[in-house]
């Protein structure tokens, strides 16, 4: 552990390759930091959950539904999991869940559209999946211990919703009807679009950006990650027939890619502006449940304190 107990030292040792436990003394700016980071994961575990429960009900097969409601059970697990984190580093989970209900956490950008229809959702879960699965294994290698503790196990069931989003999405194009063909393929491309928004603009084109290389939490670049999801997925939807960014090509010089211009000002706006119809109903959704469900939490706690 650090010598030292002050910031400049703290940060220094992180960036010699220290590693935080739970108990360990860390600045408040640490703290603040990994509670972010933390906490903004925890809420996009659970917020989506209305929009799988629609969709649980129309679900053609039993074996479909079933398999929606273990990927639920799953997202609400990593929820749990996540806020366990949090309240470690001082943050209760009833104040993370009001600060969202009060409108003082902006989800990330993919979930403010909507799913419209069934055979576009497994495009939507392999690309918002995929992606997510790339976050983790970065974040997997940051200072804070019992976080990445907490993304190694949630890793593993992730991976489970992407191979399922990949078969559903391979069902549909290959042996589906061709109005299911043409749904699936048109949603891996619309979700595609969105989901590249999701690792956040590179770091330096947006004003009052955090110093997340201070505190080593985050360990890796926007871009950077940007970069490895596309390597990683476009294979795979080229190999269900879509070619999703016709710009797309090889940069020699990075050994990256080039794709299509992303608008950094309409990202902060959606984020900012919370004004989509889909997030209002997510949000009055999470509200009614924190609602309808606070008998349950105030049974818990009176067990507790018996």
């Amino acid at each position: 552990m650090v010598e030292t107990r002050d910031e400049q030292s703290f940060a220094e040792w992180l960036q010699d390759g220290g590693k935080v436990e739970a108990g360990d003394w860390m600045p408040d700016a640490y703290r603040r930091e990994a509670v972010k980071i933390a906490g903004f994961q925890a809420i996009l575990e659970v917020v989506p959950m209305p929009m799988f429960y629609k969709f649980m009900c129309y679900a053609p097969s039993f074996r479909r539904k079933r398999i929606l409601l273990a990927k639920v059970q799953d997202e609400i697990g990593h929820c749990h999991i996540t806020c366990r984190v949090l309240e470690d580093l001082g943050k209760p989970r009833e104040a993370l869940f009001q600060e969202y209900a009060d409108g003082r956490v902006h989800l990330n950008y993919p979930f403010h559209f909507p799913v419209d229809d069934w055979c576009e959702l497994p495009g939507m879960l392999l690309a918002t999946n995929s992606a997510a699965l790339v976050q983790f294994r970065s974040l997997a290698h940051g200072s804070y211990l019992p976080y990445v503790r907490a993304l190694r196990k949630i890793l593993r069931e992730e991976s489970f919703h992407f191979y399922n989003a990949l078969e559903w999405a391979h069902e549909l194009i290959k042996d589906g009807t061709p109005s299911q063909r043409t749904k699936a393929e048109a949603g891996l491309r619309k979700w595609w679009h969105i989901a590249i928004y999701q690792f956040g603009p590179p770091e330096g084109t947006v004003s009052g950006a955090r110093d997340w290389r201070r505190w080593q939490i985050k360990v890796d670049e926007n871009e950077k990650l940007r970069q490895e999801w596309i390597t990683m997925m476009l294979p795979i939807f080229r190999s269900l027939g879509v070619d999703p960014d016709p710009r797309l090509q090889r940069a020699p010089e990075s050994d990256g890619w080039r794709y299509s211009p992303l608008d950094w000002q309409h990202f902060t706006r959606v984020i900012r502006e919370d004004a989509s119809p889909y997030h209002t109903w997510l949000n009055d959704e999470f509200k009614r449940f924190l609602r309808e469900d606070a008998w349950v939490r105030e049974a818990l706690d009176l067990t507790a304190a018996a």
